[in-house]
């Protein structure tokens, strides 16, 4: 009894240390909190130390396999975007509308922030002839999306490069737009993050966000006051159609192929997203996709 007693201390020893904070006179208590409560998730239902981990494990394998992409497919239909090869939920519509939304002239500079494989920013700059800089804190998908170059023939015209979101290795006013496309819901210091996608845009220029709202306790339930206090002004804000019956197919058919999974992605790769679809799904209903485009207020 003793023993187990002193494991399960040790344990919880070990998680407080893993996912608290380090302590910053200049960060909010809810925003502390929400730090701390995103580290015990991935400590404790994805079984990382980080985020960043996760991700290594997700985009460190060659291949997601046959039945990943095909849980894609016959969820998606006619709007799965089969050339962005993703692990998010961009359906055709939402590539157009980002299109839309980003707006570039020729040569002008597009930022992707957490960029994931590259498959979304490449497809916008392309489309637009736009220049792109990806970047993501994983230096596999990095990797990945270095190599996805040549695939959409932007050689000269694209660099991907591994870092912090929260610390963008940018100039002030570099970029002509910028988006962020299911990630910004995973980072727990939202605020830093738009502080300095603001800094790293051009006034008056756009970021295209898609994100999840959480009507759950230490969740974001609305991005606009958030937004405003970090420097922009809210253009379009809406949910995001059909988003829903997609999300709830892919994480119901994950699970119901989770020993497919496990053998063509590997047990690390594979456990993040059997995770993901046994966390998201009872908690479904109080979720909400939203596509956001914010301009960076005039000085």
């Amino acid at each position: 009894m003793t023993s187990s007693r002193c494991k399960h201390a040790t344990l919880v020893v070990t998680v407080i240390r893993k996912t608290l904070p380090q302590p910053n006179p200049t960060m909010s208590t809810k925003r502390y909190i929400a730090r701390f409560f995103s580290g015990l998730y991935w400590f404790l239902i994805q079984g990382r130390t980080s985020m960043k981990q996760s991700f290594e494990d997700v985009y460190g394998i060659n291949d997601v396999g046959p039945t990943f992409r095909g849980i894609y497919r016959d969820v998606f239909g006619d709007e799965y975007a089969e050339e962005i090869d993703h692990c998010g939920f961009t359906t055709k519509t939402d590539l157009a509308s980002i299109v839309q939304a980003v707006g570039l002239s020729p040569d002008e500079r597009l930022a992707d922030f957490a960029c994931g494989r590259g498959g979304n920013g490449l497809y916008v700059a392309r489309t637009l002839n736009a220049e792109l800089r990806g970047l993501d804190l994983s230096e596999a998908a990095i990797q990945i999306a270095t190599r996805r170059i040549s695939e959409f023939e932007m050689e000269g015209r694209a660099v991907f490069q591994a870092g912090d979101i929260r610390a963008l290795p940018f100039k002030d006013r570099e970029f002509d737009a910028a988006m962020c496309v299911d990630s910004l819901y995973m980072i727990p210091d939202k605020q830093a993050v738009l502080r300095e996608v603001a800094r790293v845009l051009k006034p008056g220029k756009p970021f295209v966000i898609l994100t999840w709202e959480f009507d759950i306790p230490f969740a974001v339930k609305d991005y606009r006051p958030i937004l405003d206090e970090c420097g922009f002004d809210v253009q379009e804000y809406r949910e995001i159609d059909g988003w829903l019956e997609r999300q709830r197919g892919i994480f119901e058919k994950i699970l119901a192929n989770k020993d497919a999974l496990v053998r063509e992605m590997g047990k690390r790769a594979a456990a993040v997203w059997i995770n993901v679809s046994k966390t998201e799904l009872p908690k479904i209903e109080k979720m909400r996709r939203v596509f956001i485009v914010a301009t960076t207020k005039e000085a």
